[in-house]
């Protein structure tokens, strides 16, 4: 699971991709942008959050 947590006030991880761990049975990848949970689809968190999803798509197929 490719998980794109926003950042705490302070920039540092909130620990919510660990929420998930009991119901995803594979792998959680991480990746924590600079941006607050409200901020997640402005511009600027997108131009941060498409390069890594597209690696990951790339990585898929």
């Amino acid at each position: 699971m490719l998980f794109f947590e926003a950042a705490g006030r302070d920039g540092a991880s909130t620990g919510l991709a660990e929420v998930w761990e009991p119901y995803v049975s594979g792998h959680i990848e991480k990746h924590v942008t600079p941006f607050e949970h409200m901020q997640m689809m402005s511009t600027d968190a997108l131009a941060d959050i498409a390069p890594v999803l597209a690696r990951a798509l790339k990585k898929q197929f």
